[in-house]
């Protein structure tokens, strides 16, 4: 049932009530409504609202975050919510599911529910955060920073400051974190590589998606060495001579076999991690909620290699957002978004759903050991990964350049002019 309904687009409806202990499983009832969309219910009863108070608020959420899903963060989820019913009697919270891609994705029902019928839109969603910046120009969301109780909560890392901002203001309140990891496997390798000059004397290969138009990996290692992505003027730009330096660090691995041509047949994650995990390579490149849901004790991760040897990576991830046309319901609905990234919460709902948790003091209370520590490492060192703009315009620059090197049809230095030709930047002499 569950894959006929992600198709429609619309997965399921949770209506939670208000109540003193959740119900079991067995006491979930189960209601087709009129468009066929399964209702589950929490059959209690509802205490009255007080007066004036808004009755109800409207959830939607990504298949990903479903709090029907069985799993220990779903149930941590209901559980929260029930919560903050309790704490609003007569409240009501409903959730509905939504898919991130296709006609009935999340975001295409959002612009069709603004332009059609407001009274349908919900009063908060959970977005990807790259989906921020489209959605306030598309004015689908309201920002937080005159609602907000704690305006000026510096319990974030810098990746999460930045990830629910657009244009200064505050138009989400960053719920979770993926960043860019390295696998390997430590039954043939001891210790992760830290650096490049280490990387070079392990048995590989190294697997990461080498045609991707994204070319996430090629344009971490770039930043990571200080290469600049826009100019002064805010246009996509290359700093050519540490463009260089990566793809001669390719141009390397590519000689001593850590990363042979072949790489160049990937063009999405999931194919370069089947090699990893059909254990045709040694090492990949991967996020961390891909690592965290293939289990595998062979299996360990570290940190991305760089020059130096210190962390760096890009995250990716989700945020609250307010989408309530309403003015009353605005001030509740921050006040649940406040309520669900609390310090306390966010360390055990993260913790169980395998993502990183963006407030340093809920990750210090995370259970000590290897993910701990390591989440511990990345974090800090995170930077958040550029927006689908400068993504669309470098990542196949970037692709492009890496694919002629790892196949030896260019040096370091000829694909790096090929680039600056590409991007129509001045080739220097």
């Amino acid at each position: 049932m569950r894959k006929l309904l992600k198709r429609s687009g619309l997965v399921l409806v949770l209506v939670i009530g208000a109540c003193s202990a959740l119900p079991e499983t067995g006491d979930i009832d189960q209601v087709p409504e009129e468009e066929g969309i399964p209702t589950v219910t929490f059959p209690t009863p509802t205490p009255e609202a007080e007066e004036g108070a808004p009755t109800s608020l409207q959830i939607w959420l990504p298949e990903e975050l479903n709090p029907a899903d069985g799993s220990a963060a779903a149930d941590l989820l209901i559980t929260r919510l029930a919560e903050f019913e309790q704490r609003h009697p007569g409240l009501r919270i409903n959730v509905r599911i939504k898919s991130i891609d296709g006609p009935g994705s999340l975001m295409a029902a959002l612009e069709s529910a603004n332009e059609a019928a407001p009274l349908a839109l919900p009063d908060i969603v959970a977005m990807p955060h790259t989906e921020l910046a489209a959605s306030v120009d598309s004015d689908l969301l309201y920002p937080l920073d005159d609602l907000l109780v704690a305006a000026d909560d510096t319990d974030w890392y810098g990746y999460a400051q930045q990830m629910g901002q657009v244009s200064s203001a505050t138009y989400g309140l960053p719920l979770s974190g993926d960043a860019l990891i390295l696998a390997y496997r430590q039954n043939i390798i001891e210790q992760a590589p830290a650096d490049w000059e280490t990387a070079l004397t392990v048995e590989g290969p190294l697997v990461f998606p080498a045609a991707d138009p994204q070319a996430l990996f090629p344009l971490t290692l770039y930043q990571s060495l200080g290469g600049n992505l826009l100019d002064e003027n805010g246009e996509a730009t290359i700093t050519p001579e540490v463009l260089q330096t990566v793809l001669g660090f390719f141009e390397t691995s590519q000689r001593a076999n850590l990363m042979p041509f072949w790489l160049t047949q990937f063009d999405n994650n999931p194919s370069a991690w089947n090699e990893f995990t059909e254990n045709r390579a040694n090492l990949a490149v991967t996020w961390w909620t891909q690592f965290l849901a293939t289990e595998d004790d062979e299996h360990a991760a570290a940190p991305l290699p760089t020059q130096s040897g210190e962390p760096y990576t890009y995250v990716r991830g989700w945020v609250w957002a307010l989408t309530s046309p309403d003015e009353e319901q605005r001030i509740l609905s921050v006040e649940l978004m406040e309520f669900l990234t609390e310090a306390e919460f966010m360390a055990g709902w993260t913790a169980a759903a395998g993502v990183l948790p963006p407030r340093p003091s809920a990750l210090a209370a995370w259970p000590e050991g290897p993910t701990a520590a390591l989440a511990s490492q990345i974090s800090p060192a995170a930077q958040l990964l550029p927006n689908a703009e400068i993504l669309g315009e470098l990542g196949p620059v970037f692709s492009e350049a890496s694919i002629a090197v790892l196949k030896q049809e260019a040096n370091a230095e000829t694909a790096t002019e090929q680039a600056l030709e590409a991007l129509g930047a001045e080739v220097l002499p």
